[in-house]
C-alpha cells in the first residue's frame, strides 16, 4: 500500500508544479503585454499599473490595500 501512496504523492506533486509553472508563465505573458502596450502616453502610465494589479487580483493574488480603489 505504501508504494501506491508514494506513486500518488509523486504524481500529485509533479502535476501541481506543472500547473504552477504554467500559470506563472501566463501571468508574466499578460504583464509583458501590458508593459509593452505603447498606446498609452507617459501621463497614462498608471493605467498600466492598474492593469497589472488586475492580472494578480483575478487570480486572487493579494497586492495589498494601496491599490484597492
Amino acid at each position: 500500500m505504501e508504494i501506491y501512496e508514494n506513486i500518488l504523492r509523486t504524481f500529485l506533486e509533479t502535476n501541481a508544479n506543472a500547473i504552477i509553472e504554467l500559470e506563472s508563465q501566463k501571468i508574466i505573458s499578460e504583464i509583458l503585454t501590458v508593459i509593452r502596450d505603447e498606446s498609452l502616453d507617459d501621463s497614462q502610465c498608471f493605467k498600466k499599473i492598474e492593469q497589472i494589479i488586475c492580472i494578480f487580483e483575478k487570480r486572487n493574488i493579494n497586492t495589498g490595500f494601496r491599490h484597492d480603489f
